[in-house]
């Protein structure tokens, strides 16, 4: 298939990652300026990220970042942002390393042509059974590869709130299934999820045929092409996607914060508020406000030993965090840095009152260091729905990445 134009590269980037984000649907969306704001109480985590394809130029980026994590802090979940290059603003992913994001679970975004597909169906086929809804036993073979202790409702809820057509489809030797997965038409693409194969049935086929019989949906519902999200790292997904054709146009990865200061947030909430009227939301001509030079120093994230409600803690005594006017926040002119300055000497704690007085309400921390994530110091934390067990890779498995029923990141 051929590469899109530069033209045309981040419509389309951005249009399949929408696609995918109705195939997976949650539970709570709320579409802020092109921004979908998604959040599921249960299930897989990557459902509830953070969509944000709406334009925003870089004073803006601060406070909208504010605003999704706010949403989150309602549902009392933390935000997760799900960044493809080229369809978020550029920036972001910056703005939210510095913030305290850790990067996670690359991925990898593939296309085929639903012709090519076809034509690499296996001889000697093994029967695949189509179906409108997800059955018991197509569910319970994804289950038992993926599903890994999960709460299986919400993944039934997730499958029923679908809108668009879409397809089962079950691998089958006699009555017993080996392998499913399940295919989403959208205008013109048929979106490939929830690929899953029986460690007993490797070696046969199964994933090829599944993938086939998808095609074959596909094009009888004038889906002329088809998509699919990988784990960079799942080498025998890659292997098989791209011996049934798929190439990828795009490589993404999610932010995920693993702190956050309630106080900051609201501190900065009040600042956009200011700089917008009162108004904490965008303005009538659909701008959002502009935020001040030092408001991203001043929400720096705190270091990884600062508690999050601000009181001092047995690893981080409180006189070497107020004492030492190293500290100072990076505010955005020499001038300003001046005056803080000597604000911040003239407050500086004794030792008998250090503790009580250090708070985030105080103190705007400096940006600390980005660290690594947990998943073996590579930067890549793999996590399966919502329990955030590693993942058990299963040699041979035909595997898109996909820890529920609807698949893909």
């Amino acid at each position: 298939m051929s590469a899109p134009s530069a033209m045309s590269y981040s419509e389309m980037v951005r249009a399949l990652q929408e696609r995918a984000a109705r195939a997976l649907p949650a539970e709570h969306i709320k579409d802020v300026e092109g921004w979908w704001l998604r959040h599921t109480p249960s299930g897989a985590w990557w459902v509830g990220t953070v969509l944000p394809h709406g334009v925003a130029r870089s004073g803006e980026l601060v406070c909208r970042v504010v605003g999704a994590e706010e949403f989150y802090a309602g549902h009392g979940a933390a935000a997760r942002f799900q960044i493809s290059p080229g369809a978020c603003p550029k920036g972001l992913d910056t703005v939210l390393a510095e913030r305290g994001y850790r990067r996670q679970s690359l991925m990898s975004l593939q296309v085929a042509s639903t012709a090519r597909v076809l034509e690499q169906a296996p001889t000697g086929s093994l029967r695949v059974r189509l179906d409108d809804r997800p059955t018991r036993a197509w569910f319970e073979i994804w289950h038992a590869v993926h599903g890994h202790g999960g709460d299986s409702r919400s993944e039934w809820d997730m499958l029923g709130r679908v809108e668009r057509p879409c397809v089962y489809a079950s691998a089958m030797i006699g009555d017993d299934v080996l392998a499913v997965g399940r295919a989403v038409a959208d205008t013109g693409w048929a979106g490939v999820f929830g690929m899953a194969t029986l460690p007993e049935a490797r070696g046969k086929g199964a994933s090829r045929n599944v993938l086939a019989a998808l095609a074959g949906w596909a094009g009888a519902h004038e889906a002329d092409r088809m998509y699919l999200q990988v784990e960079r790292d799942n080498i025998p997904a890659l292997r098989l996607y791209e011996r049934m054709g798929f190439s990828e146009i795009c490589g993404y990865h999610y932010r995920t914060r693993t702190r956050w200061s309630t106080s900051c947030s609201r501190r900065l909430r009040r600042t956009c508020t200011r700089t917008n009227g009162g108004n904490a939301e965008p303005d009538p001509s659909g701008s959002w406000p502009r935020s001040p030079r030092w408001l991203t120093a001043s929400c720096a994230p705190a270091r990884s030993d600062r508690p999050v409600d601000g009181r001092a803690s047995a690893r981080s005594p409180a006189r070497s965090r107020c004492g030492s006017t190293r500290e100072l926040p990076q505010l955005g002119s020499p001038a300003a840095l001046d005056t803080a300055s000597r604000s911040w000497r003239r407050s500086t704690p004794t030792a008998s009152t250090a503790k009580s007085r250090c708070s985030n309400d105080r103190i705007a921390q400096a940006p600390a260091s980005v660290g690594s994530s947990s998943g073996g110091g590579d930067g890549h934390e793999r996590l399966d729905g919502a329990s955030g067990t590693p993942e058990v890779r299963l040699a041979g498995v035909s595997r898109a990445a996909h820890s529920e029923p609807g698949g893909g990141k």
